[in-house]
């Protein structure tokens, strides 16, 4: 995860779609956010439900995210741009969410 430029995030995000839950589960080792998703990998919808979740989490609205790179995989690289609030499991002092387990 990385502050790129003031009100502008990238997460290194990795899907688990098609899961009985749609969360953010934690933040791995990696530093990579990990995300179950309900929807299945198809017709781009587990994409967009991504996209909706990461922009409640955030506080803003679904065109401020977006998936940079990754689209048609499970590791995904994610924008979120003007963030008006910073979810739980993201730690802005240090750029970096506890690691799940």
């Amino acid at each position: 995860m990385t502050l790129s430029l003031p009100g502008r995030i990238h997460l290194s995000v990795r899907v688990s779609p098609g899961s009985g839950r749609s969360c953010v589960e934690g933040v791995l080792e990696d530093g990579s956010v990990k995300v179950s998703l309900r929807s299945p990998p198809s017709d781009g919808r587990a994409n967009r439900e991504l996209i909706t979740l990461l922009a409640d989490e955030f506080g803003t609205g679904r065109s401020s995210v977006s998936v940079v790179s990754g689209g048609g995989g499970r590791r995904k690289l994610v924008r979120v741009e003007s963030p008006s609030r910073i979810p739980s499991w993201f730690d802005e002092e240090e750029n970096r969410a506890p690691t799940s387990r």
